[in-house]
């Protein structure tokens, strides 16, 4: 949502957490999720847990181990399991290199560059169940969201559009409605009415141009002319320098 919390702090301990006044999305409110923040903070928690639990195999009692011999112990399970289950060809003799006996999920709070580390490690160990909590922290909101407003949306708050000076609809498959979109909406046009997915270019996007792109494989060009493709547009016909994508 992005909703602004004013935390007060004294001799280097936070005495109290309260809404922003001055935020145009929560306006000095806070549900209760960003009410209780106070409570998440160490200093102010003594039953929060700020080190690592281990539980032997069996065992039926937790205890308390250094971040070093929790990172060591995790990184050698790690190992073992992916040596033990690692797969380079399937049933069929195709070369597939990759684990399915080990799965990672990300947070919400990791921001692009982190997302793209990781990523980066886990395909480079062969994981395919790569997971985020975005979407376990979704689940519930999905049918919450078509029940309250017709059809599952983004959790933006309403003031953005008021804030916008340019909207940007990716992945909506407006082509397919474009009748609709431009006589019965607010839009103002189609950035390419000419656009066509992978499933029509034999696997490549649109946009794809083989100088500028000689040597990449397909996966990269299909993100890498999305992205260019995308910058050139909110460069050059439009008047906006900064995206997020």
């Amino acid at each position: 949502m992005g909703c602004s919390i004013v935390v007060s702090v004294k001799e280097g301990k936070i005495i109290n957490t309260e809404g922003d006044p001055d935020s145009p999305v929560n306006e000095g409110t806070l549900c209760p999720k960003g009410a209780s923040v106070y409570q998440i903070v160490g200093t102010n928690n003594p039953y929060r847990i700020a080190e690592p639990m281990y539980r032997a195999p069996g065992a039926t009692e937790w205890k308390k181990v250094s971040w070093d011999w929790a990172l060591d112990r995790i990184a050698k399970l790690v190992k073992q399991t992916r040596d033990k289950y690692f797969i380079i060809k399937n049933s069929k003799g195709q070369l597939v290199t990759r684990v399915d006996a080990i799965a990672h999920i990300g947070l919400a709070a990791l921001d692009n560059e982190e997302c793209y580390l990781l990523q980066k490690i886990m395909r480079s160990w062969g994981l395919v169940y790569i997971e985020h909590q975005v979407r376990i922290c979704h689940s519930p909101s999905v049918p919450a969201l078509a029940e309250s407003f017709g059809r599952v949306a983004m959790t933006n708050h309403w003031i953005d559009f008021r804030n916008a000076d340019l909207i940007l609809n990716l992945g909506g498959n407006n082509l397919f409605f474009r009748e609709y979109v431009i006589n019965y909406t607010d839009v103002s046009f189609l950035v390419d009415p000419n656009f066509k997915g992978p499933e029509d270019l034999d696997g490549l996007f649109s946009g794809y141009d083989e100088k500028r792109v000689p040597t990449i494989n397909l996966q990269g060009n299909i993100s890498l002319m999305k992205m260019e493709y995308l910058r050139e547009i909110l460069l050059f016909k439009t008047q906006t320098l900064y995206f997020d994508c």
